[in-house]
């Protein structure tokens, strides 16, 4: 299974960058994402996957991962609120993984 991993600081991006600008692009087509907020103490981060709509959110704590079934390419992501906030993407090609075992 192929795995690519990507990291962004958002900490200056209160909006998404521009439509032809995505914070993340991925070279192979997803299966599985797994999201994490690095700086999870300060800011929540929105991402998206058409760079106008809010699809997800990577949450502070106790809940700053999360685990998408999504096939998305690019993902743009900005914070949302201010605070250093880092996010890290790792995707994995291939058939989805069981969910259990996380």
């Amino acid at each position: 299974m192929a795995i690519e991993l990507d990291s962004v600081d958002v900490t200056a991006v209160a909006n998404y960058p521009a439509l032809n600008a995505p914070s993340m692009t991925f070279t192979l087509e997803p299966q599985v994402m797994h999201i994490q907020n690095a700086a999870n103490a300060t800011a929540g981060v929105l991402l998206s996957f058409d760079g106008v709509t809010d699809h997800a959110y990577v949450g502070i704590g106790q809940a700053a991962y999360i685990r998408l079934e999504q096939k998305a390419t690019n993902i743009w992501a900005k914070r949302a609120a201010a605070g250093a906030t880092i996010v890290y993407v790792t995707v994995e090609g291939g058939a989805p993984q069981d969910p259990g075992f996380i």
